[in-house]
């Protein structure tokens, strides 16, 4: 779900039962180069640097949503990275394209890689991008359809404790992602 902290801080956690972290992303790719303005806690208006294109994007009633009951926390921050835009954008065109279901950072002989790909089919097609160099052996899987983020830049923490949190570097939105069962460390 996503949902206003105070009128400037996004707050999405992907994985529930609420689609609009993906229906948001969705309303941001219609608009070139969109720029946020938030409009208290019930909006946030998409607009182009021009002003010639906007959608008013509402979001649902606080009484609506299950919220968790406590602040998420990262316990250990295993793996820190920074996903790029342009890497971001690169991965999800390749999960639209080629029809990829998971997504899965992976540290492995030295390199730090973003691959979208189908955990259950070894030799389906893949999209691989080197974010750049780890020290650490391990595979932190995502469902695709949960990696619907707003793009960004982002400060990327993962857990151990099968938990992500993407903050953007750019403005207040930050997300929490659940990792898959068979993510190893």
């Amino acid at each position: 779900y996503c949902a206003l902290k105070d009128p400037n801080d996004l707050e999405c956690i992907a994985g529930g039962g609420c689609d609009c972290g993906s229906k948001i992303h969705e309303a941001l790719e219609l608009i070139e180069k969109p720029k946020l303005t938030f409009n208290g806690g019930s909006s946030v208006l998409i607009s182009d640097e021009k002003n010639t294109q906007s959608i008013n994007y509402r979001f649902a009633d606080k009484s609506v949503i299950t919220s968790p009951s406590k602040l998420i926390e990262i316990p250990d921050k295993e793996v820190t990275f920074t996903l790029t835009a342009s890497a971001f954008l690169k991965l999800q065109k390749g999960i639209t394209a080629l029809a990829l279901p998971d997504v899965t950072v992976q540290g492995k002989d030295g390199n730090l890689l973003l691959t979208a790909t189908d955990k259950k089919n070894k030799t389906s097609n893949n999209v691989s991008i080197v974010l750049g160099k780890t020290d650490k052996t391990f595979s932190a899987h995502f469902k695709a359809e949960n990696f619907k983020i707003i793009p960004g830049d982002y400060d990327v923490t993962i857990s151990k404790q099968k938990v992500s949190h993407f903050i953007n570097k750019n403005f207040k939105l930050q997300y929490w992602i659940a990792l898959e069962p068979d993510s190893e460390f």
